[in-house]
């Protein structure tokens, strides 16, 4: 009984969905239909209490800029036999503002364990990020 009676002093939607981050009101945008899709893909449930008053509907900014960044890059990596691998690095380092590829420029370092497997482009001047062209989890040492 008493607990109908209670209600939260602070709106839902001055938090952020993704990181709980209080939100301004300039920063806050609506959770991207694409979000509403990877969260369905991954956990195989539509994304949950969307329609109760009290759950947040927002993202921020940070966050939105945040998972629009990759949204463009799912088509210059491919998957074979538990192995994610870049198929097009040129147009990746284009895709991601290297105005030109010199493979010269680049070097390529490969980290593993008995776990995982990581591939990385790392320029050599460390003007760019490094740039993951590889990854695997799943493969085994025979």
């Amino acid at each position: 009984m008493a607990s109908s009676r209670r209600k939260c002093s602070n709106d839902p939607n001055t938090f952020c969905y993704r990181c709980g981050e209080y939100t301004l009101k300039d920063q806050r945008r609506g959770i991207p239909d694409f979000v509403r899709k990877a969260y369905f893909d991954y956990f195989k449930v539509k994304l949950g209490d969307q329609d109760k008053p009290w759950a947040p509907h927002i993202v921020c900014k940070t966050c939105n800029e945040y998972i629009h960044r990759e949204e463009g890059l799912p088509h210059y990596f491919s998957q074979q036999e538990g192995l994610v691998f870049c198929n097009d690095i040129e147009g990746l380092l284009l895709e991601m503002g290297v105005p030109q590829y010199k493979p010269e420029d680049w070097r390529l370092l490969i980290d593993s364990s008995k776990r995982s497997l990581k591939c990385v482009l790392l320029h050599n001047g460390n003007k760019y990020a490094s740039i993951p062209t590889g990854h695997s989890t799943k493969l085994k040492v025979e």
